[in-house]
This record gives C-alpha cells, sequence and structure tokens, in this order.
C-alpha cells in the first residue's frame, strides 16, 4: 500500500513538472500564439470608432475628432497610444507611438495602397502588409520572414467587420501587432468611402 502510495504522489510531482508548449513553433524556433480576432465597428458603417479583440485582449481604435483621418487614439492590452500620419493628409507614411515605442507604416511606393511596409527600427522589426489582389480591399495578407497572418472582412463588401487568422508570433508586441491590422481596414474605410481620390 505504501509504495502504490509513493508511485502515485511521484507521478503527480513528475506530471507537475511538464512544460506545457504555448502554440506552436517552426523549424527556425521562432515561438507564435495561435491567434484569431475581429476588428468591427462601434455602429454600422461609423468609421470613427473600431474594436479590436485578439486572444481574448480587446480594445478600440477612435478617431480624435469625427472624420479626422489623421488622428488616432488606441488602447489595446494595457498599452495606450496614438496613429498619426508623418505628415498631413499624407496617408502613404504613419507612425503608431506608444510610452514605449514607435513603429511606422509606409505604402512600399507612393500612393501604392495595395502594399505596406511596417517597421521599427529599435527592435529591427519589419512585416509587409499587402492585398491578396490589386485593389482587393477585402483580403489582406501579413507577411514576415516566418508566417502569414489574414486580414478579411467577414463577409466581402462588409467594411465594417473584419476577422484575423493565422499565427501571431511571440515576439510581436502589442505595438506591432495594432500596426498590422491598422492598415488594413483603414486603407479599406477611405478608399470605399472615397476620401483618398
Amino acid at each position: 500500500m505504501k509504495n502504490s502510495l509513493i508511485i502515485i504522489i511521484l507521478s503527480f510531482i513528475i506530471l507537475s513538472c511538464i512544460k506545457e508548449e504555448v502554440g506552436t513553433t517552426n523549424s527556425q524556433n521562432v515561438a507564435y500564439q495561435n491567434s484569431s480576432g475581429k476588428i468591427y465597428t462601434t455602429y454600422s458603417e461609423d468609421w470613427d470608432n473600431w474594436k479590436i479583440t485578439l486572444d481574448n485582449e480587446q480594445g478600440t481604435i477612435q478617431t480624435v475628432y469625427t472624420e479626422d483621418w489623421d488622428n488616432w487614439n488606441f488602447s489595446f492590452a494595457g498599452e495606450t497610444g496614438y496613429i498619426r500620419t508623418v505628415y498631413s493628409n499624407d496617408w502613404d507614411n504613419w507612425k503608431l507611438t506608444t510610452a514605449n515605442t514607435t513603429v511606422y507604416m509606409q505604402t512600399i511606393y507612393s500612393e501604392d495602397w495595395d502594399a505596406w511596409r511596417v517597421t521599427e527600427s529599435s527592435s529591427g522589426f519589419s512585416v509587409d502588409v499587402r492585398t491578396v489582389y490589386s485593389n482587393d480591399w477585402d483580403n489582406w495578407r501579413i507577411y514576415d520572414a516566418d508566417s502569414t497572418i489574414s486580414v478579411n472582412t467577414v463577409y466581402s463588401d462588409d467594411w465594417d467587420n473584419w476577422k484575423t487568422t493565422g499565427d501571431f508570433p511571440v515576439s510581436y508586441t502589442t505595438e506591432q501587432k495594432m500596426a498590422t491590422m491598422f492598415v488594413p481596414f483603414f486603407t479599406a474605410a477611405i478608399q470605399i468611402q472615397g476620401v483618398n481620390q
């Protein structure tokens, strides 16, 4: 009886020491967090107020003033900051700033709204955010060296509701995630409204 009890106790001790994996890794041992999320307007066609849910975290992105497309504030996963154009009405060049860092979002070619590069020089972070097909504002991909994340409208031409699927690398900061997710829904919103023409 004592031997059985000792074996059971040792089994519990051994099982409690086993480390549980979160997400997956690739061949280069980059850790991923299985991610899915949604981005949606507070009210139908309310392009000034967005809500974001990703990995059970929630947040908001809102224009500072109604239809002031150059100036946004965000709050997500305990971080707050702002998203601004680098120059007034220059929607090719953006920066997302928090107390910790600045992440830049820039079209790869001037006024080519299909292809963006998101960078953070302090960490060497760089990803491309592109439409799947030219002028296909419904379907975007976030590409880095090791992964692809999809950002799509839930239904075709439903610019109020977006979903994200894919595996964000665990190394992505909140600021990097926010910047990469901002590009698709903002670009689509100004294109569909004709604001950028």
